[in-house]
């Protein structure tokens, strides 16, 4: 059976339960609060849906984003940019 995962994105500590259950269902799950994902392990991926997932995340990773929001958009863009420009290509 596929695992799932629930992304947790806000400001405040994560109250959400991992588990849905009553007499017919019991059904658990992985909480990611995203903000302990580094966003350049989704940058690095080639995935849009991870470059947006991406202005979400953990931006302060060794030499990478500086914790710079905007240096973080401004690098989903260029990536964004590049993939439409392969895709528009290759049709």
């Amino acid at each position: 059976m596929p695992k799932q995962t629930l992304l947790y994105i806000g400001d405040k500590e994560i109250t959400t339960l991992n588990r849905l259950s009553n007499e017919d269902v019991n059904y658990s799950f992985r909480v990611v609060d995203i903000r302990e994902i580094y966003c350049c392990q989704l940058l690095e991926s080639g995935k849009p849906e991870d470059f947006v997932l991406a202005i979400f995340c953990k931006t302060e990773y060794r030499w990478y984003y500086k914790n710079n929001r905007g240096e973080t958009l401004s690098l989903v863009a260029k990536r964004s940019e590049r993939l439409l420009l392969k895709a528009a290509i290759s049709f």
